[in-house]
């Protein structure tokens, strides 16, 4: 968590404070599989993941500010939002016309832009996971309905045999 702050906003108790143990989850195993497909985000002690509803990114002077939204349930004592603040990385870049002048750049700090990757990933995979429930639902609907057609049509028959 080099060069990474946290802040948060919610009267109400963080998810993993360092130095905390963490205490077994029921879900042990979704939540090893998850840890292990976020990295960046389980170092900076997002501990669920899939509760993060949306998250915006904006920068103030020289510094990235990432917020975290969750969704959670009902009940739940952890907070709703969750800030996290990246100074800026200054670097030297020589300039193209050689010699020894340097222009100093402002650069985002790949811890941030590390965790952008991973939320995007996140956010992809539940869209595409949303996209294959909809795709299963509308084929659901589909069979449902093909399949009263086929037993009325197997009705009508055994009414046709039996009227004659």
């Amino acid at each position: 968590m080099l060069g990474m702050i946290l802040v948060y906003h919610s009267r109400r108790e963080p998810e993993h404070r360092p130095g905390a143990e963490l205490t077994p989850h029921a879900d042990c195993k979704r939540v090893v599989k998850t840890m292990n497909d976020y990295p960046r985000l389980t170092e900076m002690g997002v501990l669920h993941p899939d509760q993060i509803d949306r998250y915006s990114v904006n920068s103030i002077d020289y510094t990235d500010v990432l917020r975290l939204v969750y969704e959670r349930p009902k009940g739940s004592v952890l907070p709703e939002t969750r800030t996290y603040k990246f100074p800026r990385v200054q670097r030297s870049r020589s300039t193209k016309s050689g010699g020894s002048q340097h222009n100093v750049v402002m650069e985002s700090d790949p811890c941030f832009t590390e965790a952008l990757d991973e939320l995007a990933a996140l956010m992809a995979n539940r869209n595409q996971r949303k996209d294959v429930a909809t795709t299963i639902l509308e084929e659901l609907r589909q069979l449902e309905e093909e399949a009263s057609h086929r037993i009325a049509s197997i009705r009508d028959q055994l009414k046709r045999i039996q009227d004659s």
